[in-house]
């Protein structure tokens, strides 16, 4: 997709715009070329002042086109501006993808809030059981008990977190 592409204009019969400041600027997002504006000014009075910004024009597709201008001023032996040379990437797709990575991360904080309240409310539940209530890991390690086994089992919380529970469980007499 070329410039002409991106900002053909459906009321000028070759489909493509000119190069007119007033017809890009038509297409322009208007605090985009505020922006724009800004640097482009600041540039031409400080040759250090970057001119790179992305702006945001509308397609006649009625899609948005990202697309990252940077350019210079080329200047007379008096440091004056004459003429500005400068180059427009289409970086929509880009901008997509980031827009599309940021949706994604939200969602992902939102999965990990509601699954951190449910892993809370669950350790809540497990702590205020009138039960007396163990889990273990797969090789019978106690890796959570609760107050109430504590009391029952007769062992603190930290003495039951170093056992096993076939610990717990009465040898036969014999």
């Amino acid at each position: 997709m070329d410039e002409r592409d991106i900002l053909a204009d459906s009321g000028n019969r070759s489909g493509a715009k000119k190069h007119l400041a007033s017809e890009w600027q038509d297409l322009i997002f208007q605090e985009d070329l505020a922006l724009a504006l800004d640097n482009f000014n600041k540039h031409l009075a400080d040759p250090d002042h970057p001119y790179d910004q992305v702006v945001r024009y509308k397609h006649a597709s009625g899609s948005t086109v990202w697309v990252r201008c940077r350019g210079m001023a080329i200047r007379d032996s008096e440091g004056t501006p004459i003429r500005m040379l400068g180059a427009h990437n289409d970086i929509t797709q880009q901008m997509e993808m980031e827009q599309q990575l940021n949706h994604n991360l939200l969602k992902m904080d939102e999965l990990y809030t509601s699954t951190k309240l449910a892993l809370d409310e669950s350790q809540a539940l497990f702590d205020m059981s009138p039960d007396a209530l163990i889990q273990s890991d797969t090789n019978g390690m106690i890796v959570r008990a609760n107050a109430e086994a504590s009391i029952l089992l007769g062992f603190s919380n930290e003495e039951l977190l170093k056992m096993n529970v076939d610990e717990l469980v009465p040898q036969p007499t014999g």
